[in-house]
Parts: C-alpha cells; structure tokens; sequence
C-alpha cells in the first residue's frame, strides 16, 4: 500500500466516523453505497466537499 493509498483510506474512514456520529441518513446511504459497490469518483468527491470546505 502507498502512502497516497494509506492517506486516502485514513481520510474516508476519518469520514466515515465523523457522519456516524452527525448523520443517520448519511449512514444509511453509505451502507447502500457499500453493498452496491458504488465508489464512484463523483460520489466520494462529494463527501470530501461536505467536509472540506
């Protein structure tokens, strides 16, 4: 695993963790993000906004 690798899943779960605690919706949405394998480029940039900015 790179570093770039190890930073970005540190970032998704930090993420991840953070809307735990903050969105029940959020999770849900995940969740059905998770089993259907959707890890699309516009949909994990989209959390980054809601978190970043």
């Amino acid at each position: 695993m790179t570093m770039t690798q190890g930073q970005t899943l540190k970032k998704l779960l930090y993420i991840y963790q953070n809307q735990y605690f903050h969105s029940v919706n959020y999770m849900l949405n995940f969740q059905e993000c998770v089993k259907g394998f959707r890890f699309d480029y516009v949909y994990i940039k989209s959390i980054e906004t809601t978190n970043y900015l």
